[in-house]
């Protein structure tokens, strides 16, 4: 079963109406046109109609920040511009966080939560595995 509260899990990957299929991801220089390209891309972002993984999606191939080619989050990207859309994807879903220089780090996770944004996976990751670490650390004992 997926848990999605467990920032590290991708188990929402093989659970994707996507899954196991190919051609979601554009190889460079494989168009003639936008308009082919759609034509093209328009079976497969049908599998994201229903889709209930599109922040996932986006929040993993974070697309904008990537340049992305390809289908992604109910959207069809060019140099990490979405340039259609399912009529069921909608604005909210594109919470993409912003990379810090220090991502992964304590620090960079406040960044995300002081700009309001999402943190991103790498942050989430981070923020955990240090608030773990903090509550196996033993206690010190005061100085006398």
């Amino acid at each position: 079963m997926t848990n999605l509260t467990n920032p590290t899990d991708t188990n929402w990957v093989l659970a994707a109406p996507c899954a196991g299929v190919a051609g979601f991801v554009l190889p460079a220089g494989s168009r003639s046109t936008d308009n082919a390209l759609i034509r093209e891309a328009g079976t497969r972002m049908a599998l994201c109609r229903r889709c209930p993984f599109r922040v996932e999606c986006i929040d993993h191939v974070m697309p904008e920040q990537s340049r992305f080619d390809g289908i992604c989050g109910g959207r069809l990207w060019i140099n990490g511009t979405a340039i259609r859309r399912v009529a069921t994807a909608r604005k909210a879903e594109l919470n993409e966080p912003k990379l810090r220089a220090t991502c992964g780090t304590d620090t960079a996770w406040l960044q995300h939560m002081r700009n309001d944004e999402t943190p991103c996976l790498s942050c989430r990751s981070g923020k955990r595995l240090i608030d773990q670490g903090k509550k196996h650390r033993p206690a010190q004992a005061d100085a006398a």
